[in-house]
């Protein structure tokens, strides 16, 4: 998977040993061989998920259904729209931010006449203003929750419902799409009664899996990006990830060199730093699947391990000047992973305006993402020398193939590493829990053992200010 035409490469150069300057580095041998049998129960038990129907975002590239809807709704609301917002948190609006951010580009935005807003937080002054900036009659909601009782997600949809009503009557309908579970939950009943567009989340796709189905894909298709292509990466890499041979399988081999940092050389912070504005939330989209599935207190037997390594993302060349210096001078438990892809426009960098000898005259001439890039491998170097691993994944270009690929490929990686860590890596009870509190301080019926809970909490801590 070297050739230059791939969607993606992964190079891990400067995690490899031997190397008199990388002290943490793993050496080839180990990865192919020392974990064999533990892969080889990562593989075996990933099979048999799949062929039962339990990972059935492992199939979605095959999905063609999906697309063929969001195409069509996509362009009812390209008739009628100006403005697409897509409601959603977590899982339900990260994957179409990142797609969004990575291939609409500024010409095909003006050209269609479009823009676009993710509303994935509940904060009031950003809520507030979305519905002051836009012209309602020309923006379209696309409400995204798999539970179909997500509580930010439903509040803000009772905000627009109630917007939405006073400001066009009765055809509020037209104004809103539902992606939600095809069977049960709040957000499909009422769908299915006021007769909403709907798309479905299939069944055994979890939240943060479901980028590849309408949460990612209708945005998508709204401007008019190739949704097939984005599935055709997805599909390319498929069959590395799924390489019976193991020692050839990307995903597991990734995986396995990322459980070795952890386990044994105490890489606790895994950064991924984007050499590309473009392709930041990428990173942001890595962060939540990465987070969620893999830090747990119990493992599959009930045991606790506290496990997890934490991803932070990072942007290139911005924190070379915030972040870079901890990460090659301060504690050594990060691994950092560059992500990058050719720019598809430049800026020559001319001639310098100074009447004066000036010791900048090294930058004439070139272009600033040749700056950009030449930073990122000054950078690695960098590392390099200070005895820091690092890996670098590069995308043969801003293409719905290369953002398909990484989508799959770490939905693979992470499946992978939790099976290594022996914790289920599609549940987050973490997160359950501040749901549920939630729910039984505002009144939530049911939920008295919560509410006592909580009450009982905040009496046994009251505030304490540190200036008293």
């Amino acid at each position: 998977m070297n050739k230059s035409d791939h969607p993606l490469r992964i190079n891990i150069r400067f995690a490899i040993s031997p190397n008199p300057l990388q002290e943490n580095g793993i050496t080839l041998p180990i990865i192919n061989s020392y974990y064999h049998s533990k892969a080889q129960s990562a593989y075996d038990k990933a099979i048999k998920l799949r062929e039962i129907g339990e990972i059935a975002w492992a199939d979605l590239p095959y999905d063609s259904g999906i697309s063929d809807l969001c195409i069509e709704y996509a362009k009812q609301i390209r008739n009628q729209f100006y403005h697409f917002v897509q409601v959603g948190i977590g899982g339900s609006a990260l994957g179409a931010q990142a797609i969004l951010e990575a291939l609409v580009n500024e010409v095909q935005d003006t050209n269609l006449g479009l823009t676009y807003e993710i509303l994935d937080n509940i904060d009031p002054y950003e809520m507030k203003k979305l519905l002051q900036r836009y012209d309602l009659n020309k923006t379209v909601f696309h409400i995204v929750t798999k539970s179909g009782s997500t509580p930010e997600t439903m509040a803000q949809l009772f905000i627009l419902f109630e917007f939405m009503k006073q400001k066009v009557g009765d055809q509020w309908r037209n104004h809103f799409y539902i992606t939600t579970d095809p069977r049960e939950g709040d957000l499909k009943k009422w769908a299915v009664e006021e007769q909403l567009p709907t798309m479905h989340i299939p069944p055994k796709v979890g939240g943060r899996f479901s980028v590849l189905t309408s949460v990612g894909l209708l945005a998508a298709s709204v401007f008019q990006l190739n949704v097939y292509k984005l599935l055709n990466g997805a599909k390319w890499i498929e069959k590395f990830c799924w390489d019976s041979n193991i020692e050839k399988n990307v995903a597991l081999k990734l995986a396995v060199l990322l459980h070795r940092f952890q386990k044994e050389i105490g890489i606790q912070q895994f950064v991924m730093m984007a050499y590309s504005n473009r392709l930041y939330r990428l990173c942001d989209w890595f962060r939540q699947l990465w987070a969620e599935s893999l830090g747990k207190r119990f493992d599959e037997n009930g045991n606790e391990i506290y496990t997890g390594s934490t991803p932070i993302q990072a942007l290139g060349a911005t924190d070379q000047h915030s972040q870079v210096q901890l990460y090659i001078e301060g504690p050594k438990d990060k691994l950092i992973l560059f992500l990058s892809s050719p720019f598809e426009v430049d800026l020559l960098i001319p001639k310098s305006p100074f009447q004066f000898e000036t010791s900048l005259k090294y930058l004439e001439k070139h272009y600033l993402g040749e700056l950009l890039l030449t930073e990122m491998l000054a950078t690695q170097i960098a590392f390099l020398e200070a005895g820091r691993p690092t890996l670098h994944i590069e995308l043969n270009g801003h293409t719905p193939e290369a953002i398909g690929a990484f989508f799959y490929l770490w939905e693979m990686v992470t499946m992978f590493a939790g099976f290594l860590n022996h914790i289920n890596p599609f549940d987050q009870p973490g997160v359950e829990a501040g749901k549920k509190n939630t729910a039984a301080m505002l009144g939530k019926v049911g939920m008295d053992e919560y509410h006592q809970k909580v009450k009982t909490l905040l009496e046994l801590n009251p505030p304490l200010y540190i200036d008293e």
